[in-house]
């Protein structure tokens, strides 16, 4: 069996002439889409006209075992917050900087850490100098462990414009990082608002709100950072290899 997996909405996934060429694969050569998310799966349904039960739709997996669970939820000091992801568009990372601003001016105590690479990274970096934030904004970079990083965090941040189903959000939720993320593709299929996870907008206000929220309780950031490491189960690796078997060997 041949299989295609469909990371995000898929009229966004591909382009005009390669859903036409999707199209004939999935319906005369038997390829199965896989979607990463029920979202996923519903627009896939709809772009290619293909019967529900023919779109299994598998969660991407992370390997839990090398997640850190947090023991204590008291901070000492700085909240440090945390975002993995590209520097691109996608990302929303101006967003991100122009929320934690925002925090700041409420907060001074809070420090954000950006891990990653990517073509809006200097643009970020200039807004960060010209806004004053320069030392409490640190660029770490792209990093083959974020592992060692998570452990040492209090709160993680994902502000996406889009998303299918993020492996940085199921490594956090295994760690057990109180969450704050932006409600869009597959990221409500992953933690639910208010129990797992604080889910806003794309807005960098509402986003500000929701970090400052965090910022201010740790009752609200041990609650739903135990919550959410309860949850990272369904992202294991472990499950998406054999729900992965099931669909080669059925």
């Amino acid at each position: 069996k041949i299989v295609y997996t469909v990371h995000s909405i898929a009229q966004k996934d591909a382009g005009k002439m390669a859903r036409v060429l999707n199209e004939f694969f999935f319906k005369v050569w038997g390829v199965v889409p896989v979607a990463l998310s029920k979202l996923v799966r519903e627009t896939v349904v709809e772009a290619y006209r293909l019967p529900p039960e023919k779109v299994p739709f598998i969660y991407n997996g992370v390997n839990l075992e090398k997640c850190v669970s947090k023991v204590s939820y008291e901070v000492e000091g700085e909240i440090k917050i945390l975002h993995v992801g590209s520097f691109y568009q996608p990302k929303n990372h101006i967003g991100l900087v122009k929320a934690f601003r925002l925090v700041c001016e409420k907060q001074a105590a809070c420090k954000l850490y950006l891990i990653g690479e990517g073509v809006e990274r200097e643009n970020i970096e200039r807004y960060v100098f010209e806004h004053g934030l320069k030392d409490k904004v640190v660029f770490l970079g792209a990093q083959k462990d974020v592992f060692v990083y998570l452990k040492e965090m209090d709160i993680f941040t994902l502000p996406s414009n889009y998303e299918g189903i993020p492996l940085s959000l199921a490594e956090a939720m295994g760690t057990g990082l109180p969450i704050v993320a932006t409600a869009v593709g597959g990221v409500p299929d992953m933690v639910t608002h208010e129990e797992s996870a604080l889910l806003t907008a794309v807005d960098e206000k509402e986003i500000a709100e929701a970090l400052l929220r965090l910022v201010e309780s740790k009752e609200l950031r041990e609650r739903l950072g135990k919550n959410a490491l309860s949850r990272a189960e369904a992202f294991s690796a472990k499950i998406m290899a054999e729900k992965y078997l099931e669909i080669y060997g059925g």
